[in-house]
């Protein structure tokens, strides 16, 4: 589930590389997909380099709250602020950056369900195949949220059997065909060209996933950490971000 990739970029200007500082950052897998190119660009323009470690938003902020030593997180905006609340993230950096909605997705080519309204979406919940969406166990916020609404709308019961709950990328069960749909992030739907976007889920039952950043307590690296959230949270990165799947926080 947690993949690591440390990004590495020549200095520029005036910096040496003893100037450059290491940032390491927490990452929620579903903002993979702006991540990728805006760090690049952040090293780039920086000479820092970031190391960077995607896993579930609730894993991150455990790992936060146990004394992980890192410089960002990057969480559900509530995660931060709780973790601000109790000394773990540094007062006055939170900084809300993107919101991403939850949507359906399908093999490329396969019939798209009908999920335009709430009984639609029951209906097909309940003649699918099989659904796959991220463990709650994981601290996701999208799985966490969907055991909840599913026993809400009276099926949790009825989708167990045929539910595929994934450690990572809810998208790979639907390519392996351990699913025959999947329910995830947008964003990680959008970044994954062998599935099709069925669409958001319908407004009445729709969940959002808010997120924000912010420099951890015990970070040795404050000053380049606080520099990097001022450049993810900039208004000219709005226009990749919503690119994406995500709308600027």
């Amino acid at each position: 589930m947690i993949a690591v990739a440390t990004l590495f970029f020549a200095t520029s200007g005036a910096a040496t590389v003893t100037d450059a500082a290491e940032i390491r950052v927490l990452c929620p897998v579903a903002l993979r997909p702006a991540m990728s190119e805006l760090l690049p660009t952040f090293e780039k323009s920086s000479s820092n380099k970031v190391l960077i470690v995607y896993s579930a938003a609730g894993d991150l902020a455990n790992r936060v709250d146990n004394g992980e030593a890192v410089d960002v997180l990057i969480a559900t905006q509530a995660q931060i602020e709780d973790l601000t609340v109790r000394g773990k993230v540094k007062p006055g950096t939170f900084a809300k950056f993107v919101n991403v909605p939850t949507g359906v997705s399908v093999l490329k080519g396969a019939p798209k369900p009908d999920i335009s309204s709430v009984d639609a979406f029951k209906r097909t919940m309940l003649t699918a195949k099989s659904i796959a969406y991220i463990d709650p166990a994981v601290g996701g916020p999208v799985g966490i949220y969907l055991v909840a609404l599913l026993e809400r709308l009276g099926i949790g019961a009825e989708l167990k059997p045929k539910t595929v709950l994934t450690k990572g990328p809810v998208s790979q069960a639907v390519l392996k065909g351990d699913a025959q749909m999947g329910i995830s992030a947008v964003s990680e739907i959008m970044s994954t060209p062998e599935v099709d976007f069925v669409g958001r889920l319908p407004t009445a039952i729709e969940f959002v996933s808010y997120f924000a950043a912010g420099t951890v307590a015990t970070s040795r690296e404050a000053d380049a950490a606080n520099a990097m959230i001022g450049f993810l949270t900039s208004p000219s990165n709005h226009t990749l971000l919503k690119s994406k799947g995500m709308e600027p926080g």
